[in-house]
């Protein structure tokens, strides 16, 4: 084998140097076969000049230049004295002129004219692109006929190679046909004779292989990592909208060839965002992946996503009728609503869920998810853990909400809000003690605006915190004028929303509209809601103490509700818990509801603090409440909200005092929301 490859290695060595003389032959030819054409071209054009000869040296340039193809004519004595110069500047000396050479496309060549004013020399610059393009040609016949050579050459060295030889590179040759092929998901073996060129050449070229199969193995893994981010939430590890939406299309696409039905149900967080202010990103991030992985474990038939920071979508594929899509919704809702360890904080959250069936509520992807969101919005409208379905009404009432929004502002610019005032008696001796202000909306195209249709806006709003001054404010000039008329002594409630007690200005509010209207600021009492005070404790029994320190009385609204800590309770400085209407209202007919009032009236009373019964509707519920030793109570039963001045002739026409007797009977069952005013951010 060792004297095989002597013979191909001198096979080799003779091509290569018949292959250098030739590349010098043809160099050699190239610069005379060019020689020769610029002194042919040169020795024509020259011809014509010297039939012209002129006596004057501008004549003699000018002739020159005339010729064809001459571009540029410098004309010198015979010491090189340079006498004339016309067109192009021909930059050669007379010297460095003496044989024809190209230059820049341009044949510079020097003639010697005999001319009556003595013997002159032209040195001329003479269009030769013509001469350049038929050296091109003969190059590149040269250079076809040397690649033609060197395929000979070529395979003169294949054929002289042994059969021993040429077997292990076809087989480096399939080896590379095969990863082209195939790709590089396996090692692919060569096999190679022991010993010489080839089997070095082998070993590197097996070498390459395995790396090129480790470098795809890792390509396909980050393209799949990639693609996995790309359709996933990184938080909850749920498939994300654009995966939802995928998975979605691919269904309904299903369903038409097969006359089928899907729905997808749309489960917003009610009030995440000011839970995330509240508690904090790094526990509403455990929340989200909490409900994540419920939502998941519980639906593991169907596509559960999260396709917005606090919205979670359900793709349940088959056709269900209303009633046991409804029942599938609240049960997801009651799943959400179940209390929550995050990070060793228990909190509890709260959602609304709608929904939109195919082909039913909608035939393609986007109107499905749109429809599906509208009924999410009415359900909202409705309160915590509601659940609507989609229908047609659904889509105006929403661009009514949508233009309301839009006015919001400017009702506060122009003065459109106003302030009603629901009284609140002390249950044992029937004498009222003050009221709770709420904020209406006067449209001056609507009218009254329900509170349900707007307030809901000013929460999602930027404008929650110069509403609530504003309210501060308000009631607090309101209070100054019922003192100034003799309706002393009246304590009047506002209500501070979870975003608005974080506000930096809220002590400074309170404490202007006390001095400038109030003689007693204990007159002005703020109502906080118990979700709002469980965030960051610490913090709150310091903001509470300085809200306390301005003289105004402090109550924790919707006491029962949300994420109490009794274990913070005693610490907290107010003087007032007040019971949710949402346990007072079937007071009398539930017993869970009553025993939970109790219980909350009961804890009060251990801390000292008074009690306040909201949603009062009839007069068992009060005396319910009253056996139980509630001290506080307002609602329809008592009287509805009212504007300023109806409340001061009402208060006057009863004297202060309401008997039993006298009290009015509730004819309609009231919308809880005409009870509520700001009460969350």
């Amino acid at each position: 084998m060792s004297k095989l490859n002597a013979e191909s290695r001198t096979a080799i060595l003779v091509a290569a140097s018949v292959l250098f003389c030739l590349l010098i032959g043809l160099v050699a030819l190239d610069r005379h076969i060019l020689s020769d054409l610029l002194l042919e071209r040169s020795n024509e054009k020259s011809s014509l000049l010297k039939n012209n000869i002129a006596t004057d040296d501008g004549v003699l340039a000018l002739k020159a230049l005339n010729i064809e193809g001459v571009n540029g004519v410098s004309v010198y004595d015979n010491r090189g004295q340079l006498l004339k110069r016309r067109g192009t500047a021909v930059l050669e000396s007379p010297t460095n002129a003496q044989s024809p050479k190209l230059i820049e496309g341009d044949l510079i060549a020097l003639w010697k004219v005999n001319a009556p004013q003595g013997t002159r020399m032209v040195l001329v610059a003479i269009d030769a692109n013509d001469i350049v393009s038929k050296h091109n040609t003969f190059r590149l016949i040269a250079l076809i006929a040397a690649i033609v050579i060197i395929v000979v050459a070529a395979f003169a060295a294949k054929f002289g190679m042994t059969h021993t030889q040429s077997v292990p590179l076809r087989k480096l040759i399939q080896a590379v046909r095969e990863i082209r092929h195939i790709g590089a998901n396996r090692e692919i073996k060569i096999d190679a004779p022991q010993n010489g060129d080839i089997e070095k050449l082998s070993n590197e070229f097996s070498h390459l292989i395995r790396v090129h199969v480790a470098s795809e193995a890792e390509v396909q893994r980050q393209a799949q990592e990639l693609e996995h981010l790309a359709m996933h939430d990184g938080l909850t590890d749920l498939p994300n909208r654009t995966m939802f939406k995928r998975e979605l299309q691919r269904t309904i696409m299903e369903n038409r060839s097969r006359g089928g039905g899907c729905c997808v149900l749309v489960i917003n967080l009610d009030g995440f965002k000011v839970f995330n202010d509240l508690f904090g990103q790094r526990i509403g991030d455990a929340v989200l992946i909490e409900l994540g992985r419920r939502l998941r474990n519980e639906y593991q038939a169907h596509l559960v996503a999260r396709t917005e920071s606090d919205n979670f979508a359900i793709l349940i594929n088959e056709p269900l009728n209303d009633r046991r899509l409804r029942s599938i919704g609240l049960d997801m809702l009651k799943l959400v609503s179940e209390r929550i360890n995050a990070r060793g904080t228990v909190v509890q959250v709260t959602g609304c869920c709608g929904a939109a069936k195919h082909p039913d509520d909608g035939l393609t992807v986007d109107e499905l998810l749109s429809n599906a969101t509208y009924a999410l919005q009415e359900a909202k409208q409705h309160g915590n853990n509601s659940m609507e379905q989609f229908n047609a009404d659904m889509k105006r009432r929403i661009r009514e909400r949508v233009e309301l929004a839009d006015d919001l502002e400017r009702a506060l610019q122009r003065g459109e809000f106003v302030l009603y005032y629901q009284p609140k008696i002390d249950l044992r001796t029937r004498r009222v003690i003050g009221a709770e202000a709420l904020i209406r909306w006067v449209h001056p195209l609507r009218g009254m605006v329900r509170p349900d249709l707007f307030i809901p806006a000013v929460e999602e709003s930027g404008l929650i915190v110069p509403i609530g001054n504003w309210i501060i404010e308000s009631t607090a000039r309101q209070i100054a004028v019922w003192n100034k008329v003799g309706l002393r002594g009246l304590q009047i409630a506002v209500n501070i929303s979870a975003v608005q007690f974080q506000a930096p200005e809220l002590v400074e509010t309170i404490r202007k509209a006390q001095k400038k209207y109030l003689e007693r600021p204990g007159q002005l009492e703020l109502e906080i809601t118990e979700s709002a005070v469980m965030h960051d404790p610490q913090r709150t029994i310091r903001l509470l103490q300085e809200m306390r320190d301005t003289g105004a009385t402090l109550a924790i609204d919707d006491f029962g509700t949300g994420y109490s800590s009794l274990s913070y309770l005693k610490q907290f400085p107010v003087q007032t818990l007040k019971i949710d209407q949402a346990f007072v209202r079937n007071v009398t007919s539930d017993s869970n509801d009553r025993a939970i009032s109790s219980a909350v009236v009961r804890l009060g009373k251990h801390f000292g603090l008074k009690l306040v019964a909201e949603g009062i509707e009839d007069e068992a519920a009060l005396q319910t409440l009253l056996k139980m030793g509630c001290d506080i109570g307002q609602g329809f039963h008592i009287a509805r909200p009212m504007p300023a001045q109806d409340f001061s002739r009402w208060l006057i026409s009863n004297k202060g005092v309401l008997p039993a007797s006298e009290l009015p009977t509730v004819q309609e069952k009231p919308n809880a929301a005409n009870v509520h005013s700001l009460r969350r951010g």
